[in-house]
């Protein structure tokens, strides 16, 4: 089984209650996406923490890497918080990632009632690989290869990699959106608003316009574009608290827009060219 260690940020800001709420629509988020690539996890929780363990570690890496409020994940190996048990893993883990001549650093984070600190479980840890691996060297500052160690109440989690999420908050947590889609930009304003929170529905006459972002919201619902003028009241039937376009400033200013009680939102706003294309080519 392989074993994913999430992280998030920005949700872990808010008060306790809105906490636990973001982080159960996380979860829920999670295994839905499980569940549209047809594989299975399991799912834990610590504070400031998600665990994912599944057979399939492809899934789990594209999962954890299309599921808003992720802001970064690693694929790590479980070991005994109790720090001989802890050594001994971490040096078998050393012998799988690192080799003679190149240089290292252990980085140890502790958040426990251990009786080490994160700095005596890094030295203890850089001490045991060297002894363990001749021919290695440490680096602090500019090592070839990491190793990461994080000691925590439950056990202890040791990986080499840290890949980036999407970041945001948790989809489904700020509302329904209706986002209409003529072209890339309007497709990228959607996905902005996923990134926000929000449940976003799609208006498109070619459904396969927006097939990126069903990699991003598997149960994504969309619907014909509405005749001209009626994007407004196909929002309030369809119970949508605002509408996103993907307009400039100028854009918005020479428009007039309707009082509905809707609030409009322009994701794109301030944005330049070539954000605007980092942000698509990040969202393909």
């Amino acid at each position: 089984m392989a074993l994913f260690l999430l992280r998030y940020a920005e949700m872990g800001l808010k008060s306790e209650k809105v906490r636990r709420r973001f982080q159960q629509s996380l979860i829920e988020n999670i295994e839905n996406h499980f569940l549209s690539v047809g594989r299975e996890c399991i799912v834990s929780w610590d504070r400031g923490r998600i665990f994912v363990m599944t057979d399939d570690a492809a899934a789990g890496r594209e999962v954890a890497s299309h599921t808003f409020g992720i802001v970064s994940f690693s694929e790590a190996v479980e070991a005994p918080a109790a720090l001989d048990e802890l050594l001994r893993s971490v040096v078998a883990f050393a012998k799988g990632v690192l080799r003679e001549g190149i240089s290292f650093a252990i980085r140890a984070r502790r958040s426990g009632q251990q009786k080490y600190t994160s700095m005596e479980l890094a030295g203890r840890a850089g001490e045991a690989v060297l002894q363990s691996m001749p021919g290695l060297r440490v680096d602090l500052t500019g090592p070839d290869a990491e190793i990461f160690i994080e000691a925590r109440e439950r056990g202890a989690y040791i990986y080499s990699e840290v890949e980036t999420g999407p970041g945001g908050l948790p989809m489904g947590t700020q509302g329904s959106i209706l986002c209409p889609v003529y072209g890339q930009r309007d497709i990228l304003a959607a996905w902005l608003m996923m990134r926000r929170g929000c449940t976003v529905i799609v208006a498109a006459d070619d459904r396969s316009a927006v097939e990126p972002l069903f990699r991003w919201y598997p149960g994504l619902k969309t619907i014909p574009l509405p005749h001209e003028g009626g994007m407004t009241e196909r929002a309030i039937a369809l119970g949508c608290r605002g509408i996103a376009y993907p307009l400039a400033l100028p854009e918005i200013a020479g428009r007039s827009w309707p009082k509905s009680g809707l609030a409009l939102f322009f994701p794109l706003t301030g944005l330049t060219g070539a954000e605007l294309e980092r942000l698509y080519s990040r969202l393909l």
